[in-house]
């Protein structure tokens, strides 16, 4: 073996030697695809260590295997504290189920999650701004008001967003608060709705004989 190849074959050996260490392990990424893969036994064993290091999609994911005994001991409780943990470091997930939460049992959060949800709602996501026209709508964290509820649906529903349009077509049917019924805008409202394909709103517009 003449100089020149015994020296590219010990650089392979040693590039083959070194792989192993330079393929670095990634235990976040590692335990968020267990728990999606729902071996939670190995997505505790990997999170847990995260969440206490404070690491915030750690935290969400491993609040949702407490609240529900998934791989862990079941508490809700700590469940929650583990969410909200990874809600105030910003993470979405977390804060989209304090608000969704709020939505359900008007939770000791709402205040909270409100303030959240209307700083995203001004940025302009459409999705927060659907959330917060509920928020309104339902009292959650805030008096009722319809008004408000409104306005919020119609950015949302201008944006496109189904769920808005569907709200909006359902509030002006029948009318709400001070939001007085409008049969033309709610019927108006369906169709952008039923243009989505949204089944809901298909089946009002049937109901209304205006499919």
């Amino acid at each position: 073996m003449t100089h020149r190849l015994r020296a590219f074959a010990a650089t392979a050996v040693a590039l083959a030697l070194l792989a192993p260490l330079t393929a670095q392990a990634d235990p976040l990424a590692d335990g968020v695809a267990a728990f999606k893969a729902q071996n939670y036994p190995v997505a505790a064993r990997l999170l847990t260590p995260l969440a206490q290091k404070g690491v915030p999609a750690a935290q969400f994911h491993l609040g949702l295997m407490r609240r529900f005994g998934l791989g862990v001991s079941e508490d809700a409780d700590a469940g929650r504290e583990l969410n909200r943990q990874a809600a105030i470091k910003g993470y979405p997930q977390a804060r989209q189920l304090m608000v969704a939460e709020c939505l359900g049992d008007a939770g000791d959060e709402c205040p909270q999650a409100l303030t959240w949800l209307r700083a995203d709602a001004d940025a302009g996501n459409v999705e927060d701004e659907t959330a917060l026209g509920a928020m309104y709508l339902l009292g959650r964290g805030v008096d009722p008001d319809p008004v408000q509820a409104v306005a919020w649906f119609r950015k949302a529903a201008n944006g496109g967003d189904v769920r808005a349009q569907v709200q909006l077509g359902a509030i002006y049917a029948g009318g709400a608060g001070d939001v007085a019924a409008d049969p033309a805008q709610s019927l108006a409202w369906y169709r952008k709705a039923a243009d989505q394909g949204d089944e809901s709103a298909l089946r009002a517009l049937a109901l209304a004989g205006a499919g």
